[in-house]
């Protein structure tokens, strides 16, 4: 049986129209609507490779990022098994934390400490304008502000899925130290 899993968003986000588009095919379907994934803190690595600390707006901004690997597994079950038809999968990691514990946890992962510099919004936009590009750096720090205010909860939806707990930002961040080297 044809089937289409997609990875975009629910209705008042940028992804809503590739959901509406597939909704519109006719072939069933399944949306996986990830919250951030792990990957994005990679945005931090050349602060840590070149300062050694990570210049931070939203130090208490919390979320609950998930693995790539996850969505991937978890993309494979709605591919591969019936059931999942119809449904909108809203995915997270298994744990809300801060930006300030993502950091502590990179340098757990690199054997160091690496200190949080708490900064304004517009140092922090022109930090991560370097990496990321003026409009995605805006768009990325008003969510950090956002977080701030109504942190991330964790939804149980990978572990239901998968039958087992999703990846941990802590094993994340250890498989992937040399990212941040």
């Amino acid at each position: 049986m044809a089937r289409i899993v997609d990875l975009a968003g629910p209705a008042g986000s940028w992804w809503y129209d590739v959901e509406k588009a597939v909704e519109h095919s006719g072939i069933p379907w399944t949306h996986l609507e990830a919250g951030e994934f792990m990957t994005n803190t990679t945005i931090w690595a050349d602060q840590i490779r070149s300062r050694g600390e990570v210049r931070e707006a939203y130090p208490r901004a919390a979320n609950a990022p998930i693995a790539l690997e996850d969505i991937a597994a978890v993309a494979a079950k709605a591919l591969l098994e019936d059931g999942h038809e119809g449904t909108a999968y809203g995915l997270t990691g298994p744990e809300t934390l801060t930006r300030a514990e993502l950091v502590a946890q990179i340098g757990k992962a690199l054997g160091r400490e690496i200190p949080l510099v708490e900064v304004s919004h517009a140092d922090a936009l022109a930090d991560l304008t370097e990496t990321m590009g003026a409009d995605a750096a805006a768009w990325y720090l008003d969510g950090c502000a956002e977080m701030a205010k109504h942190p991330q909860p964790v939804s149980p939806t990978v572990s239901r899925v998968l039958g087992s707990p999703g990846t941990t930002f802590a094993e994340w961040a250890a498989a992937h130290a040399s990212l941040f080297r």
